[in-house]
């Protein structure tokens, strides 16, 4: 059915004043509609941002995780692999316990880095209007940087325990 020239619709309207099936509603002006489409496009660029953010973390998720994941097991062979020893620059060497260490250490730190820049970063996107919303990505960063600590406690009291 037509109604002076626009096809009626179910009364479902976007933000930009537009129905489902595309057809431009009378009661909003132009000025409106446009000034209505840029509030939303800043919105979505927040929210996109968000979202890459979120990603980011995510990714160092993984990375530290690998990194605490393969320094635990080092920590475990390293009774087996007591007598190896690993030559670092110049005349340095360690044992697999000491590389153990470090992995667990750097994957620890990371991933704490990564949480403390992707809340300034959400507090940055929170002053320039998006709405704070809880993120699973930091909860998890959280629950493996405290995973990492238990991980490199263990191996501690495990070492002190073989050389006691």
């Amino acid at each position: 059915m037509l109604i002076q020239g626009v096809k009626a619709h179910s009364g479902v309207d976007d933000v930009a004043g537009v129905s489902a099936r595309g057809t431009v509603q009378p009661n909003l002006n132009r000025a409106d509609r446009s000034r209505r489409r840029a509030n939303t496009g800043d919105e979505l660029a927040l929210e996109r941002t968000l979202m890459a953010s979120e990603r980011t973390l995510m990714a160092w998720v993984r990375t530290s995780l690998a990194l605490i994941s393969f320094g635990f097991t080092l920590g475990k062979l390293g009774d087996v692999l007591k007598s190896a020893k690993l030559t670092l620059w110049g005349d340095r060497t360690t044992d697999v316990i000491g590389v153990a260490y470090y992995l667990i250490v750097i994957g620890t730190v990371a991933l704490v880095l990564a949480a403390v820049q992707n809340r300034v970063e959400v507090s940055a996107l929170t002053r320039q209007g998006l709405v704070r919303r809880p993120s699973l990505a930091f909860v998890i960063a959280i629950l493996m940087s405290l995973l990492g600590l238990f991980v490199f406690t263990d191996l501690v009291t495990q070492f002190r325990q073989i050389t006691s």
